[in-house]
């Protein structure tokens, strides 16, 4: 049986909330994302979005108001919510996608309503099924059928834009080089760049600030080609993150 709470002090580094105060914090269910990812949708709204203060507010705000993950109701306050999903309160009209810093901590950014309703989803696997489709296993645990045809275009690796909550394919980005990435994991985790060169199992990427280093391949995360493809950078809300409080 899932324990439903967690130490502080055992939280993952990744979790921006403060250490010191209460003892415990809800723990995510087990889900889409790894507890490195992603955290409990009680966690964002009250330790991190800072809405609600108590349980009894966090139940009536899912019960009572709208509250959507990648377009989906949400009831479950353990449900886990982690890199790249979109968060939407219906009720004031506001819109978060989950994100890293550059310190490669989740963090969140505002969005605007059109821009919320698409997602970056990486293939992580496919499968050959009957009558002539192929399985996309992706990182966020959804499953979607392709042509056979198709397939050569659908390598693990590559990222697919989707519209949500249904899931439709709106474009695929090639890994490949000259592409925009996110580092997701290894000491440059929330760094963007741009692919220079692909070396089997590794990249060679260089950041914003012009340093080049090799990475594994795993933790590149394409983004787009000539601009990211969705919000992603706090610079890009008006409001930043500025009244996110640095709770470390």
């Amino acid at each position: 049986m899932t324990r439903r709470h967690l130490k502080r002090l055992s939280a993952p580094k990744s979790w921006p909330i403060s250490r010191k105060t209460t003892k415990w914090i809800t723990r995510p269910l087990p889900g889409a994302h790894s507890i490195e990812e992603g955290y409990s949708i009680d966690t964002f709204l009250k330790e991190i979005l800072g809405i609600v203060n108590t349980t009894k507010e966090i139940k009536y705000l899912l019960t009572k108001k709208n509250v959507f993950v990648n377009w989906k109701r949400v009831f479950d306050k353990r449900y886990c919510v982690g890199l790249f999903d979109t968060i939407a309160l219906g009720d004031v009209k506001a819109y978060y996608r989950i994100t890293y810093d550059a310190k490669g901590k989740l963090t969140y950014i505002k969005v605007t309503e059109e821009d919320s309703k698409h997602k970056l989803a990486k293939i992580i696997g496919k499968t050959v099924v009957k009558k002539g489709k192929i399985q996309l296993n992706l990182g966020d645990g959804r499953n979607i059928l392709v042509d056979a045809k198709d397939g050569s275009k659908y390598n693990t690796g590559n990222v697919l834009l989707v519209e949500l909550p249904d899931g439709k394919i709106n474009d695929i980005l090639l890994f490949e080089s000259g592409s925009l990435v996110i580092l997701t994991g290894g000491k440059h985790r929330g760094n963007f760049g741009k692919i220079l060169e692909v070396k089997g199992e590794n990249v060679i990427v260089q950041t914003q600030s012009k340093e080049n280093f090799s990475t594994p391949r795993k933790y590149a995360f394409l983004i787009g080609k000539d601009k990211p493809r969705i919000m992603l950078k706090k610079e890009q809300d008006e409001k930043g993150q500025s009244e996110q409080k640095d709770k470390n």
